[in-house]
């Protein structure tokens, strides 16, 4: 059966074709979000054999980032099985070339006796780069003579609620998806939920359990069946078809009233208003898709920002109708991106109108999260993909307005940087050889004081919310308000896919909380963990090393186990666990502080100055049940050009190296550097070069995101190509590429030298502060000396416990670099050296805010939301509540966290 064609047109190209002379040509235009023009044909196939989709495709535009989509079975996004993407061609042709035509082969399960494909066009990024001229040449279909086979190329997925209590009705669902690892196809593999006709056959451990015999599905995705478990214990169902079985989710069943219940979620979906344009799906179709074939509790829709009006007015409605108290809970949520990461924002109240305001900085995160307290909005504000994507600068926020991280998602893991893991069966961004972000990872948020419990997500694009990393937060009631609560507490702990359920406390302290210990108390944990498989390893991670290892070998484990003594400085402890299907679970963490110690610290967005009054405002915060009492000191680039930093950047035309200087202490400088380029830069380069320490007393990496520093022992430090750090077709839309840091130990006499090259040649420009070097071999920086610059001004600052206190420092004018230092005079603080000091840049005229005008006047009123649509435990052990009893203030049932804003 012959392909068929829309606004697509024939070519006779000769000897440009792939195969024979003729080619089919799609133009739908530069017109972003357009998708315009396909060729399609149906195929007599056998339901259940595996076929080939096999065609040549080449570009005829030179920029741009578009997909080519592949759908089967039907024309909706949901029925997308693969995109091709081009990432800029390189070339503009008006006739295809022989030698530039690339293959792709998706290999496929035929579900109905016709099968329907289709190729079409997305426009990747749809609202800046539109589409050009693509040719498709010597497209076919053919058997591949295998049957679809359950384990090997189809997984099944069985899901029940994680807590119940004996004798409740519950609902049990399966599901069916395409697995990647059994393709013959030689290319991608359709890894979509599957329509299946049949039944499976399901048994329960639990002699007392009331099930049906069979789960039938009929040409549909999901089967699902009533379930009431009769006694107490941790089940599973076990579902079988022929030879193959798989285990549903462990289920806690209490003869008891549970204070909390273990519920799952997913909430970084993303929809057709996002880059995945077409294929993203609508906000509904993403909805019922969570609550539906994925079998979440709750979900959220997390739209990238700079579409505020298709938020509201096509992610809102949805997000609001399907929120249904008890059986599905959705929460108000968005993305923003900024040059110190990408985080997500979500409301804790149902009013969309209180996420915009004429005066929110959205280039900003610490300015924005100002405008929202200032107006009482909470939010939870969580960073995701801080680890090889956009990564996040944890020096620069506080620590207070993070209480969560994105751990997990189809990025893969973002705990350890050099030990990047993703999932094999899951799909995702390709990360090359890159092991992660060094001085970026999670472990680093912790290092650097940030209290962060964990989530894991999807950050779908393509309508599979659940389809990776979960959520399991422990909540009271299945609402809104309940569900943004336990998030807040960190009640809660991330998976990779599985629903394992894990329960960790230290004494009396649970996961996600906080504790005081004096020096010399003994650190005695219990981790219980129940797994959907076989439980490899259960590992304690204290204050970034792996101290205690655990190897059950069953399904479920329940330990009592010592991690040692608390020594008196502050420590934080979580739990990772892996099962034998190396499906993962991490815990949120658990901190211990010492009693009696300060905690001072210096964070982003707590250093301000006002314009009208030429005022500089610095803010330390004391973390701490007691006062802390330290010296304050201030420095200024008007009396040291290497402290100046990024306020002036313009006018540049090729690379330019920036450098920084902030004193830290007498003893002590940090360095900062950070490759720019122009906006709009179109060129490949390499970058290399080398940091020589001359007369230093030590010396360590902070910030190395792109990992591309080598360190030889001796004072040099080195990058060049062998580490991957070379630029190819790059553009540059942010302007900063790269950046590190680095904390050196100095002398008065300390001097450092910085070589560096772009293709082999010293760089046009580097600047030191506000000092500009041109097409030098060696900048010298005599650091030893910047690190005794006399400060600006030096006073004494008591803060209170648990609180913050403000500074000022008047008469300072602006266009200038302000260094605040905290110098604690002789004693011991509990704080990294990475919060003692903080800079601001104060540009010689104010950055103009971004507004979204077209929402603006709706501020003032607020919507009314629319209303709408196992084996058992160790014999004789009752399991323990794996949500705990009732916090200590906290009532039963659970009441809302309910914390001020500041």
């Amino acid at each position: 059966m012959g392909w068929t064609f829309s606004e697509a047109v024939v070519r006779t190209v000769g000897l440009g074709a792939f195969h024979g002379t003729h080619v089919v040509e799609i133009d739908p235009g530069t017109a972003p979000g357009q998708r315009l023009g396909f060729l399609q044909a149906r195929f007599p196939t056998t339901p259940g054999q595996e076929y080939r989709l096999s065609f040549a495709f080449q570009a005829g535009f030179a920029v741009g980032a578009p997909q080519l989509a592949v759908t089967i079975d039907g024309t909706e996004p949901e029925d997308v099985a693969t995109a091709v993407r081009f990432n800029d061609p390189g070339v503009a042709r008006s006739t295809p070339d022989r030698g530039a035509w690339l293959e792709q082969r998706i290999g496929f399960f035929a579900q109905h006796d016709l099968t329907l494909i289709q190729l079409g066009p997305l426009s990747r990024w749809n609202t800046d780069i539109g589409w050009g001229r693509v040719w498709v040449d010597h497209a076919r279909v053919e058997p591949l003579g295998r049957a679809r086979t359950f384990g090997r190329d189809v997984a099944l997925r069985a899901t029940l609620p994680s807590t119940v209590r004996v004798g409740e009705s519950v609902e049990l669902t399966l599901s069916l998806i395409g697995m990647r690892r059994g393709t013959l196809s030689g290319g991608v593999f359709d890894t979509r939920p599957m329509r299946y006709t049949g039944s499976f056959d399901l048994f329960s451990d639990d002699a007392l359990s009331t099930l049906p015999a069979t789960v039938a599905f009929q040409d549909t995705v999901t089967g699902r069946v009533p379930v009431r478990f009769g006694s107490a214990g941790v089940w599973r169902l076990r579902v079988r078809s022929g030879a193959y079985e798989v285990l549903s989710n462990p289920v806690y069943v209490s003869t008891q009233s549970l204070a909390r219940r273990a519920f799952w979620g997913d909430i970084h979906i993303h929809t057709e208003l996002a880059h995945s344009d077409w294929q993203g799906g609508s906000g509904a179709k993403n909805y019922a898709s969570a609550q539906g074939y994925a079998d979440l509790d709750f979900a959220a829709l997390s739209e990238h920002y700079h579409n505020a009006k298709g938020w509201m007015d096509e992610l809102v409605p949805p997000t609001q109708a399907f929120n249904r108290p008890g059986s599905f809970v959705t929460l108000l949520g968005t993305e923003t991106g900024f040059t110190g990461g990408h985080f997500n924002f979500y409301l804790r109240g149902s009013n969309p109108f209180e996420m915009f305001d004429s005066r929110n900085h959205f280039s900003n995160r610490e300015a924005l999260l100002d405008n929202l307290r200032a107006r009482s909005v909470q939010t939870l504000s969580i960073p995701h993909h801080f680890l090889l994507l956009d990564p996040v600068d944890w020096r620069n926020t506080d620590r207070t307005r993070l209480r969560l991280a994105e751990i997990y998602s189809n990025h893969g893991s973002s705990e350890e940087a050099g030990n990047w893991w993703r999932f094999p069966e899951q799909t995702g961004n390709s990360y090359g050889d890159t092991k992660g972000a060094k001085g970026h990872d999670f472990r680093t948020a912790l290092e650097r004081g940030h209290r962060l419990g964990v989530i894991g997500c999807s950050d779908s694009h393509v309508v599979q919310p659940g389809m990776s990393g979960l959520t399991c937060v422990r909540a009271s009631t299945l609402e809104r308000e309940s569900i943004w609560g336990a998030l807040r507490r960190r009640d809660c702990f991330a998976t990779s896919g599985d629903r394992i359920l894990l329960e960790f406390r230290i004494g009396t302290a649970h996961m996600g909380q906080e504790t005081q210990l004096s020096p010399g108390a003994q650190l005695d944990a219990f981790v219980e963990v129940h797994g959907q498989d076989v439980i490899e390893v259960i590992e304690f991670v204290r204050d970034g090393q792996v101290t205690q290892s655990l190897f059950p070998s069953s399904l479920d484990g329940v330990f009592t186990v010592n991690l040692g003594t608390f020594t008196g400085r502050t420590t934080w402890v979580y739990v990772r666990v892996r099962q034998r299907n190396q499906h993962r679970a991490w815990s949120s963490p658990i901190w211990i502080d010492p009693l009696g110690k300060p905690d001072l610290v210096l964070e982003g967005g707590k250093m301000s100055y006002d314009r009208a009054r030429s005022e500089l405002t610095v803010a330390p915060r004391n973390y701490t049940g007691v006062a802390a009492t330290a010296l304050l000191r201030l420095y200024s680039s008007a009396s040291e050009p290497s402290l100046a930093g990024e306020g002036w950047l313009s006018g540049f035309t090729q690379p330019t190296l920036l450098l920084r200087v902030e004193p830290v202490n007498a003893n002590q400088v940090r360095l900062k550097a950070a490759l720019y380029t122009p906006l709009g830069l179109r060129r490949s380069f390499s970058y290399s070069g080398e940091i020589r320490l001359r007369n230093a007393t030590g010396h360590r990496i902070v910030t190395d995101p792109r990992r591309m520093l080598a360190d030889n022992g001796t004072g040099t430090l080195s990058w060049n190509d062998f580490f991957g750090y070379r630029y190819l077709n790059y553009e540059s839309k942010a302007g900063q590429i790269s950046d590190i840091e680095l904390l050196i130990d100095t002398r008065l006499d300390t001097e450092i030298d910085v070589l560096s090259r772009i293709d082999g040649s010293p760089l046009s420009q580097v600047f030191v502060g506000s000092q500009v070097h041109s097409a030098a071999q060696v900048v010298s920086i005599p650091v030893g000396r910047i690190a005794n610059t006399p400060p600006l001004a030096t006073v004494s600052v008591t803060v209170p416990a648990h609180s913050r206190k403000a500074i000022l420092f008047p008469s300072l004018p602006p266009g200038a670099t302000y260094v605040a230092v905290i110098d604690f005079a002789g004693q011991v603080p509990e704080v990294n050296e990475d919060n003692n000091a903080f800079a601001l840049v104060v540009p010689e005229r104010a950055t103009p805010y971004d507004h979204w005008s077209d929402y603006l006047p709706m501020t003032a009123g607020a919507p009314t939301p629319p209303q709408g649509p196992s084996a058992m435990a160790p014999n004789g052990i009752e399991p323990v509540d794996p949500c705990g009893p009732p916090f200590e203030g906290e009532s039963t049932p659970l009441d809302l966290d309910c914390d001020e804003v500041e």
